[in-house]
């Protein structure tokens, strides 16, 4: 895995890589549960939500946090939108791990965002665009159709065409797939793409930012309670 993360990473280009990954070792439906019903880690800055109502809520007892959802809230905002949680490249050994080896093959800083949504039917609320990080992105469950160009974006220009406008500026695209569970997706940073996708689904997307000469980013070591022990 190691290995293929690091030719991935160093080839600069688009690409498509099936079946990478055995999902269900890489993250499940079972730990986002755990995460989403943790008030602490949940709050408005982590976890965003898109497609849904505004909502409000008062302060309650025993609550550190104004801005951590309430979990009645975050659970009917799933059934019906799609939930994006960043700030997530921690949230275990397997997803730190990955994370890290990202950054030794790249020498920039990762985060993961978990994408995820139990509505079928809900069609995928972005437009074709560019990003100023490179992404991995995983496949976890469902299924989802991607187009990408290999063409840059331009700083300080458009940065989001619709459907007919990517085909007229952009020309035929350089990946086209449809990514099922296990895939793995590398768009290198400032290269058009984009992706539709309309049923019960989850995807971790690792941004992968340039830190220049003075990186300072976080530390990947992983205090392992039970090892320790044995």
């Amino acid at each position: 895995m190691v290995d293929k993360i690091y030719e991935i990473v160093n080839s600069g280009v688009c690409s498509y890589s099936p079946k990478m990954f055995n999902p269900e070792e890489v993250f499940s439906w079972e730990e986002l549960e755990i995460l989403i019903n943790n008030t602490a880690f949940s709050n408005t800055s982590r976890v965003q939500v898109f497609g849904a109502k505004p909502y409000s809520w008062e302060e309650y007892a025993w609550g550190s946090d104004i801005n951590s959802w309430p979990t009645e809230i975050l659970g009917e905002i799933l059934e019906n939108s799609l939930v994006v949680v960043s700030d997530a490249s921690r949230v275990s050994k397997p997803i730190n791990l990955i994370a890290g080896t990202l950054e030794k093959a790249s020498k920039g800083a990762a985060d993961l965002h978990i994408f995820a949504s139990l509505k079928e039917g809900l069609p995928h609320p972005f437009e074709i665009h560019w990003d100023y990080s490179s992404n991995f992105i995983v496949q976890v469950e469902g299924i989802s159709d991607w187009v990408l160009w290999d063409t840059l974006g331009v700083e300080g220009g458009v940065q989001n065409l619709n459907e007919l406008e990517s085909y007229k500026y952009l020309g035929t695209p350089s990946v086209r797939c449809t990514m099922e569970p296990g895939d793995v997706l590398y768009v290198p940073k400032g290269c058009w793409h984009g992706v539709t996708s309309s049923n019960r689904r989850m995807s971790l997307s690792f941004p992968i930012k340039d830190v220049g000469k003075n990186p300072n980013v976080r530390s990947r070591y992983w205090i392992d309670l039970i090892s320790d022990k044995k």
